[in-house]
């Protein structure tokens, strides 16, 4: 038989959601028979819909923020999302940075960080003990990590 499966809004003076899914069955290339079943995903709907508007929202304040900020996934570091003032400090493009593990844009960055140096401090949050670090961005202008 043919599967199939469906979602769509009921024209309504609310907003109601279905789903439906079922198979239908042939006898001689003719529909002999249909089977499934209707179910009411007006709850699941609207709350992924408002958790999607809501992800929306926060990356659209994380992008404008009036200062350097990046999200990163805390299973292995990989930058998710910055916005311009921290593109400007790494002195990168979005396209370079997203996807790209943090220690690797901090190594460009900063002379004699070390894997053990990133880890402890990803890991305990102690500060790390190098001062007034010069690096450039990528337009070459001077800039002082601590």
């Amino acid at each position: 038989g043919y599967k199939f499966e469906g979602e769509f809004r009921l024209h309504d003076e609310k907003e109601v959601y279905l789903k439906i899914t079922g198979q239908s069955f042939f006898d001689a290339g003719r529909v002999k028979r249909v089977s499934g079943t209707i179910r009411n995903v007006t709850y699941e709907r609207l709350e992924k819909n408002q958790l999607l508007r809501g992800i929306a929202n926060f990356n659209t304040h994380l992008i404008h923020a009036p200062f350097a900020m990046a999200v990163l996934d805390s299973n292995g570091f990989l930058v998710k999302l910055a916005n311009a003032l921290q593109l400007e400090i790494w002195g990168q493009k979005e396209s370079d940075v997203l996807g790209a593990h943090y220690f690797d844009i901090l190594r460009s960055k900063i002379p004699g960080i070390t894997v053990e140096c990133f880890n402890e401090v990803m890991n305990t949050g102690a500060s790390p003990t190098f001062k007034n670090v010069l690096f450039k961005d990528r337009d070459n202008h001077e800039r002082y990590f601590d």
